[in-house]
């Protein structure tokens, strides 16, 4: 069972991210990196894509430097 959750980030090089941290019935805790896909980092704000028209609505037709 799970009493809290909470995140932190770490700055040690050999372990630099943010992760969760849960701490178990049992007192233990247990660290999980945090998802970094777009689509995790989206989920956890409530957002979404944006579809073309809204983009286009929005930002208008950006320059492009023909690289991608």
């Amino acid at each position: 069972m799970i009493l809290t959750m909470r995140t932190l980030t770490l700055e040690d090089p050999e372990f630099a991210g943010t992760y969760e941290v849960e701490q178990l019935a049992s007192g233990d805790l247990l660290l999980r990196r945090s998802p970094t896909s777009f689509d995790a980092i989206q989920s956890r704000g409530g957002g979404r894509r944006l579809t073309p028209e809204e983009f286009e609505r929005d930002f208008g037709d950006l320059s492009r430097d023909g690289e991608g």
